[in-house]
């Protein structure tokens, strides 16, 4: 047994360290900022001093996380000297998460508990999660380890061990603090004398995140219920969609219900597929290609949780951790992403994989490492992509928007990042904007100024854990059909404009109404529409529509009336996926552009760009 144990041990730790090249990409790059700071600056100065995030402009103590993974990222910057090692450390504090799930898989199923080990710690969520520098998986791994003396050991010590576990574990994460709840509620079940021990507890904990709250280490609970994207402490507003997301990851962790062969023979798996169907066709925004897989998650998601409700009083406190997380990750949580919801998996396996035959446990977990390296590997290469981002600038002054890795190659070509209240350039400054990497709108009076020069994209191998189309992946957005991604081809994309101060005097009638769509600076078009043009001499009209899904797929198109003095001088029909260019030779004083509709005006979400002809 215990060289089973060890040989696991190792095996895990040297597969993750295949993939160790992966450079820094979403969150970890801010706590690695801040740990700089701290160095630079130190403690004080450094937290509050301003920085800039989303193109906004906040103190460090402005976050929703507490000040610890800025702490636990300086340790590691200060002994250990590449990021290959800071892998490597987090690798092996994940490979010893098969001795404490071993043991409460030991207590709450009947058989095969090794089994069902290899097969928790092989979900492609987790596993991909672990290749990441965030905190998310450190500060799992202290929970499940607090789990685990909590239930599976009966000592004084043990408990107080758990306790302190689990404050760390809160503070690498906040959401682990709800772990007070299960603890109340499974106390009160369990022998009512403790309650007041456990109060004692509560207590002291809450002296302990007051004192830290006032000296400035940790962010107050409102503030971090209440962090960017957060409208109010109860995010209801999001119900529907957070509980079909939540469903489609519950999909996504269970896939391997599908290998069961009494999974097809429970009625509610169809009933479940039918839902599936049902929320595809009332969430249509979805493309196509990814039909079949996004009913087969959500069906298997609500599937499992009927499935876990026919099962309710078989494990009370595995139930606890289940539902509170759940009814947490959807009431105050006012986004859904599978890392912040990997701590539901657990309870999510114990209930599932508790009757699963051996064969299906062994299709399981082959499964999970196929599709859990394919990722890895695709994580790796987009990732390590972004770095070679290379802008030819011409030492004119360089500025971007977007956040994570992509931010972080821009800052080391020089780049600065264009705030949302910034108003004016320096002539001829060029600008980066990609399609994602939580991109913000720039500032109205800068969009008339930009040209479109050039649009680049980064391509990956078939499995993604991005897609710009479906907004999906396990870090990338808070929404998606999958926690990860088919494509083929480019994958992200992103656009290089000049600005300059001299603005086309076609446009200067209407800059005030200026966006951009795409590329070039266009002026939207409302259906049916009517705009005036002054000075026209020789000019290309350039209709854009909307890059969106929809209007590609829907709209059948406008018609486009160019009149002066009264006459019909043209008359184009423009229409989606196709060079929609008008040229109108002469000079005109005034031109008028009247639009309408062709059948229908379902998604004729259209817009103008107006130039000289060269």
């Amino acid at each position: 047994m215990k060289l089973k144990f060890i040989f696991t041990f190792l095996i895990i730790i040297m597969l993750l360290s295949i993939f160790s090249s992966r450079l820094l990409n979403y969150d970890d790059s801010h706590y690695i900022t801040q740990s700089k700071l701290i160095e630079e600056y130190g403690h004080n100065e450094a937290f509050n001093r301003e920085v800039n995030f989303l193109g906004k402009t906040y103190t460090n103590n402005d976050g929703t996380h507490s000040k610890l993974p800025a702490y636990f990222y300086l340790i590691l910057k200060k002994t250990l000297s590449h990021y290959s090692l800071f892998h490597l450390m987090i690798y092996i504090l994940y490979a010893t998460m098969i001795f404490p799930v071993y043991f409460i898989f030991k207590k709450y199923n009947t058989k095969y508990h090794f089994l069902k080990t290899l097969l928790f710690i092989s979900m492609p969520a987790l596993v991909l999660s672990a290749n990441s520098l965030m905190t998310d998986i450190p500060g799992l791994i202290l929970f499940i380890w607090a789990l685990y003396l909590y239930k599976c050991r009966k000592d004084k010590i043990s408990f107080i061990i758990s306790i302190l576990l689990f404050i760390t574990s809160m503070l690498m994460s906040y959401i682990y603090g709800y772990f007070l709840i299960i603890l109340f509620i499974d106390l009160i079940f369990q022998k009512k004398k403790k309650v007041k021990s456990f109060l004692l507890i509560i207590l002291f904990t809450l002296i302990i995140l007051l004192v830290l709250i006032l000296t400035g280490n940790v962010v107050s609970p409102i503030t971090a219920l209440r962090w960017p994207g957060s409208e109010t402490i109860f995010n209801y507003h999001k119900t529907g969609m957070k509980f079909l997301s939540l469903f489609m990851l519950i999909g996504f962790f269970t896939l391997f219900n599908l290998f069961n062969r009494n999974t097809y023979k429970n009625p509610f798996f169809y009933v479940a597929l039918f839902l599936g169907i049902v929320f595809y066709y009332s969430y249509s925004g979805y493309p196509l290609t990814t039909m079949l897989i996004f009913i087969i998650l959500t069906g298997n998601g609500v599937f499992t949780a009927i499935n876990a409700f026919m099962k309710e009083n078989e494990f009370p406190f595995i139930y606890t951790i289940y539902g509170v997380f759940a009814i947490v990750s959807v009431v105050f949580f006012p986004m859904i992403i599978s890392r912040y919801l990997l701590i539901i998996i657990l309870p999510i396996v114990i209930i599932v994989a508790s009757e699963m035959k051996k064969k299906y446990l062994y299709i399981g977990i082959i499964f999970n490492i196929v599709l859990s390296v394919l990722l890895l590997y695709s994580d790796m290469v987009f990732t390590n992509s972004l770095y070679d981002i290379n802008i030819n600038n011409n030492n004119k002054p360089l500025y971007y928007i977007g956040e994570w890795a992509f931010r972080v190659r821009m800052e080391e070509i020089n780049g600065k990042m264009l705030l949302s209240s910034k108003t004016e350039l320096e002539d001829s400054s060029i600008i980066v904007i990609p399609d994602g990497m939580a991109a913000w709108e720039i500032n109205e009076h800068i969009k008339p100024y930009l040209h479109h020069i050039s649009t680049d994209s980064i391509n990956t191998p078939l499995l993604s854990t991005y897609s710009k189309k479906g907004r999906c992946g396990l870090y990338a957005d808070e929404y998606g059909c999958l926690p990860f991604s088919f494509v083929r081809g480019d994958v992200f994309t992103y656009r290089t404009y000049i600005y300059l101060t001299h603005i086309p005097e076609l446009m200067n009638d209407n800059k005030n109404k200026i966006e951009i769509w795409d590329k070039d600076p266009i002026i939207p078009l409302t259906i049916p529409d009517t705009i005036v043009f002054r000075h026209v001499e020789n000019t290309v009209f350039d209709f854009q529509f909307f890059p969106d899904n929809r209007v590609r797929d829907i709209s059948d198109g406008i018609g486009v009336y160019f009149v002066h003095n009264e006459y019909v001088i043209n008359y184009s029909i423009i229409k989606p996926l196709k060079e929609n260019k008008v040229i109108i030779m002469g000079k005109y004083d005034s031109l008028i552009i009247i639009t309408d509709t062709l059948n229908n005006s379902l998604y004729d979400w259209v817009g103008v760009n107006a130039k000289q002809k060269d």
